[in-house]
């Protein structure tokens, strides 16, 4: 029986569905976070003032890419497209991004880079 082990990270863009692949480095922290904020009324009484929803980011570091997949992420940068993500334990999420911190190996052949970034979540609707 044949096994598949998957290990990277896909990255989609929404509207070209122009895709890239990449193993990621040990750790993808996320971030769930709820709107809020705290305000200060008379008599010094501090009350906590929400909003509905969460947000959520997502960072991780591609790691071992080409030349090509480096000018992929900043075409996608410079236009500020819609990412779906997925990791290969199933876990998705849409989000932009807003920088590229990219470390160049030392000289290797080919040359490789590694691209960190963090999604920040934002809402899609699936369907027509």
């Amino acid at each position: 029986m044949a096994t598949v082990t998957l290990d990277r990270m896909w990255l989609t863009n929404t509207v070209t569905a122009q895709s890239l692949s990449a193993r990621t480095g040990p750790t993808r922290p996320q971030q769930i976070a709820a709107v809020g904020d705290t305000r200060t009324y008379a008599g010094g009484k501090i009350r906590a003032i929400t909003h509905p929803g969460m947000q959520r980011t997502w960072a991780f570091e591609l790691i071992q890419l080409f030349p090509a997949q480096l000018t992929v992420m900043a075409d996608w940068l410079d236009a500020g497209v819609t990412l779906f993500a997925r990791d290969f334990r199933g876990q998705a999420l849409y989000g932009v991004f807003f920088a590229i911190d990219v470390v160049e190996y030392a000289p290797t052949l080919p040359y490789l880079y590694s691209a960190a970034i963090v999604l920040q979540q934002v809402d899609v609707v699936e369907g027509v």
